[in-house]
């Protein structure tokens, strides 16, 4: 199965201590560090009525929207997510899929703030992951938005299993039908209508570029 996680309010929750410990355990010079805990921190909001700022707000935690630095911190953090996947993958806990015999096994994506997990369906491999999860949530600040994550499961997967995997996870909507990254979830074995809308995305986009006036220095 896989399992599609949304977070909630995403850059609001990060707790700052935890960004401070990445960036430390990642590696960072400790100047380097205070230098973005310094504009993660001195951060302040105002109210704007009748088109006039008014008050102020400090925030404890989150970084700002629409901050250049943002995306970066937050993919940091989420290095923590894939590291504790990686471990239980190395551990067999949660080996993941192959997509080919030869293959790597894979039992994670993570792409900005969305999440797709993919393990067995049964009940051991569903603590595993509920407990990868509470830990993430509990150090970063971070929760998962149950109701807008989504289960896929495999065509032979029995309707008990589904309802007893659901239940285990706290996540009722099966998902297949929406897309990940610009691709529907789930699709079959005709894969050249699927890919073939994909070129001929490409070819307008190319041949729009063809009737604009842009520098061949590039």
């Amino acid at each position: 199965m896989a399992v599609k996680s949304d977070m909630t309010k995403a850059y609001d929750r990060i707790e700052w201590e935890f960004v401070r410990l990445v960036l430390q355990r990642l590696g960072f010079d400790s100047k380097w560090v205070q230098w973005v805990m310094q504009c993660l921190t001195t951060v302040s909001y105002s109210y704007l009525i009748n088109g006039t700022a008014q008050g102020m707000v400090k925030p404890t935690r989150g970084i700002r929207q629409g901050d250049p630095l943002s995306p970066y911190i937050f993919i940091l953090c989420s290095e923590v997510l894939s590291g504790l996947c990686n471990r239980a993958q190395e551990n067999g806990s949660l080996p993941g899929i192959r997509v080919s015999k030869r293959s790597p096994r894979v039992n994670h994506l993570l792409f900005a703030d969305d999440t797709m997990i993919f393990c067995k369906a049964n009940p051991t491999t569903c603590n595993t992951l509920l407990n990868i999860l509470r830990k993430y949530e509990t150090a970063s600040g971070q929760k998962i938005n149950r109701t807008k994550s989504a289960i896929t499961f495999s065509a032979k997967t029995n309707a008990a299993v589904r309802q007893q995997v659901k239940n285990a996870l706290g996540i009722q909507q099966e998902g297949g039908v929406g897309k990940y990254l610009g691709l529907p979830e789930h699709f079959g074995r005709r894969k050249k209508d699927l890919f073939s809308q994909i070129v001929d995305r490409v070819k307008q986009r190319a041949q729009s570029w063809s009737t604009k006036r842009l520098s061949s220095a590039g």
